[in-house]
């Protein structure tokens, strides 16, 4: 069996009646051009299509709902849920209300944080096993220059002299 095809405007049509039927559900806002292509076995981006955007076709619900003097459903208050926050984030969010300078990490596997008195930085292994430790300077390896690849010489340069070449440097 063949399928069916359609024309733009049945496709619109067709598309304004499940969206109304939605929106009576949910409201305007809960339509979604996912939703909407999924009650009729199509993809999102054939909506997008005869839309144009998701804005276009809430428009054209809301029209089309007054046209046919349907009541749409209030939208509902979205209460968003509490980002979830990692160990660091909280520890860092209770530090910064506490008045605490915030915890920097080195290049490295060592961590180190900074004192609030001089600047200085402290080792947190060290002080973790010898609390009455002195603060240290944070100290960073040298980088370390390319080789050269292709080593420079000085090139000879070659002049005449008395019909003779001669090199010089």
């Amino acid at each position: 069996m063949a399928k069916q095809t359609y024309s733009k405007e049945e496709r619109k049509a067709q598309f304004l009646k499940t969206g109304v039927a939605l929106a009576k559900k949910g409201g305007v806002d809960s339509v979604t051009a996912a939703a909407v292509a999924a009650k009729h076995e199509v993809t999102a981006p054939l909506v997008f299509h005869i839309f144009g955007s998701r804005d276009k076709l809430r428009a054209a619900i809301k029209r089309e709902a007054k046209k046919q003097g349907v009541t749409l459903a209030e939208p509902k208050a979205v209460k968003k849920a509490p980002r979830k926050r990692s160990v660091a984030e909280v520890k860092a969010i209770k530090d910064k209300a506490a008045g605490k300078r915030p915890v920097r990490a080195t290049t490295g596997k060592r961590k180190v944080s900074r004192s609030a008195k001089d600047g200085k930085f402290v080792d947190k292994a060290t002080v973790k096993a010898n609390p009455d430790t002195t603060i240290t300077q944070k100290v960073r390896a040298p980088r370390k220059k390319p080789a050269q690849k292709y080593p420079t010489q000085p090139v000879p340069a070659i002049s005449m002299v008395d019909g003779e070449p001669k090199a010089s440097i």
